[in-house]
């Protein structure tokens, strides 16, 4: 019971995952820039500013937070405004799921030649990944962003809170060994 709640929390992500693959089939990816019917007056191509300026502004966000929160999720207003069933993400949903039964339709015996390639496949563009963000302008930068972080914006409210929401939905993960301990495979 508890590894069918789980699948259907991580399916999810899944279906999310086939919308951005689906949505990327475009010469100009949508999360690239402020020019969609989704994006509002304060977002900024963070890319496209000039170093020089010192402007800032308080309500700036990027394309990318704009596609995940206005297009990919459309979060409404509030409660109230529960919006509409998005089609699009309901058949991300169903290919996900029936992907996921085909892949445990067989059982082990089919799925076992696939691991060869699902095993070695995310390692292979990881490395590729990797050579293509290292030698991204930039990359110095970040990396050093990455390995030095800023302490100080620990006690920064919104970081709290996104650290508290990731805290909260990681303990589910927990929950994978609990038939483990009551003796159940």
């Amino acid at each position: 019971m508890i590894l069918m709640l789980l699948n259907t929390y991580y399916i999810i992500v899944l279906a999310w995952a086939l919308f951005y693959l689906f949505s990327s089939f475009t010469i100009d990816l949508p999360w690239g820039s402020c020019r969609h019917e989704w994006n509002t007056e304060h977002c900024v191509e963070f890319q496209r500013i000039n170093g020089s300026l010192n402007v800032t502004s308080e309500n700036a966000t990027s394309p990318v937070i704009e596609f995940w929160e206005r297009r990919v999720l459309k979060i409404s207003d509030g409660i109230q405004h529960l919006g509409a069933l998005r089609w699009e993400l309901a058949v991300c949903l169903l290919l996900a799921w029936v992907i996921c039964y085909f892949c445990i339709w067989k059982g082990v015996k089919s799925t076992g030649k696939v691991v060869y390639f699902t095993a070695t496949f995310p390692y292979l563009m990881l490395v590729v990944l990797l050579i293509r963000g290292v030698t991204l302008p930039g990359a110095a930068q970040g990396i050093q962003f990455y390995l030095y972080p800023n302490l100080t914006r620990l006690w920064d409210p919104q970081v709290r809170s996104h650290r508290q929401g990731l805290s909260c939905g990681l303990g589910v993960l927990g929950l994978q060994t609990f038939p483990v301990l009551l003796g159940h495979p």
